[in-house]
């Protein structure tokens, strides 16, 4: 059987549209930029936080994404990247479903130094975790228990209305429950009404050197339990640590603040030490060159210092330019 050039060259071309379609809508479905709400959990858009951080990973967004997260416990530790088309309107936030933090849990307990996160973010920016519970290890003691761990050129991060959770009788980096593993040069970092539970430290973040400073950094409105160290602070420009809570403390120090300059602010905090040898401490600050009250002058102020042991309130070595008012300290030891 034989058939006209025509009629052959009809096939073929319909054959190639065939495949060019079936491409095409494969692209579009499988392959588009992220944009809008989905959902993580069983039945959800995602069955996991890994799937979702991969999806990310691998398309990109074209516009701001939420990721609602059904309430379960999920365990597991995700790492994100710098992800395409994120910027300062197309963020991606991580949020429970119900709007309620204790519906979702992401849990993980690292067994060593490479999976010592729950969630590393390794050069991630415009990302935002709201109103979840984040867990490491909740085993006593335990060797590591870090819930975010903040990698490379990271920045404009925000977590806010969670509950932060680690390891209770620990007191050393690898436990810290929010740390820069290398000095950062992110220009925002928010962290606001958040509950920290444990850990060797509550927050531990670092510029990269006096030239290269972290910036943009607020922690406010806070409640820190259990921890042993609360805040370590180096190399910071304009940090603002204002209203926050701390119950407990059996560190050395509760807020300390090394290398940083400009327009400083630690305010209106209450700090109830059971054990630690210094409720603020100040290492070569040096605020600004403002007036009085007004920034970029270095300013503490109407801050609330309790210890139950013998060491300082409010401990200021090296450092310049700063008011400090208004502050109530007791030393009971």
């Amino acid at each position: 059987m034989s058939f006209h050039p025509t009629t052959v060259l009809k096939r073929y071309v319909h054959s190639v549209l065939a495949v060019v379609s079936f491409l095409l809508i494969y692209s579009t479905v499988g392959d588009a930029q992220l944009s809008g709400t989905y959902t993580i959990g069983t039945g959800g858009t995602y069955p996991s936080f890994r799937a979702a951080v991969n999806a990310l990973s691998s398309q990109g967004v074209s516009g701001a994404v939420t990721f609602n997260v059904l309430t379960g416990t999920y365990s597991e530790h995700v790492r994100i990247g710098a992800i395409t088309g994120a910027s300062t309107s197309n963020t991606i936030t991580f949020q429970s479903a119900t709007g309620n933090a204790a519906d979702v849990t992401l849990f993980y307990n690292a067994t060593s130094s490479d999976s010592n996160y729950v969630v590393r973010i390794d050069g991630g920016k415009y990302l935002r975790f709201h109103k979840m519970v984040l867990q490491a290890s909740n085993n006593s003691g335990a060797s590591y228990c870090t819930v975010f761990s903040l990698n490379g050129t990271w920045d404009y991060l925000t977590i806010d209305s969670s509950n932060i959770g680690g390891a209770a009788n620990t007191n050393g980096t690898n436990q810290a429950l929010v740390i820069t593993t290398s000095g950062s040069s992110a220009t925002s970092c928010i962290i606001n009404g958040n509950t920290f539970t444990n850990g060797g430290y509550g927050v531990y973040l670092t510029g990269v050197n006096g030239s290269t400073l972290l910036k943009g950094l607020q922690i406010s409105h806070n409640l820190f339990i259990g921890f042993y160290n609360g805040l370590f602070l180096q190399y910071q420009d304009s940090p603002v640590i204002s209203q926050n809570t701390f119950n407990g403390g059996a560190g050395n120090i509760c807020i300390e603040l090394d290398y940083s300059t400009n327009g400083i602010q630690i305010v209106k905090n209450i700090l109830n030490i059971l054990g630690a040898n210094n409720g603020i401490y100040l290492y070569s600050d040096a605020g600004g060159a403002g007036t009085l009250g007004n920034p970029p002058r270095g300013l503490v102020a109407n801050n609330f210092v309790a210890l139950a042991s013998s060491g300082r309130g409010v401990n200021i070595n090296y450092t310049t330019n700063f008011d400090i008012y208004y502050n109530s300290v007791n030393v009971t030891g």
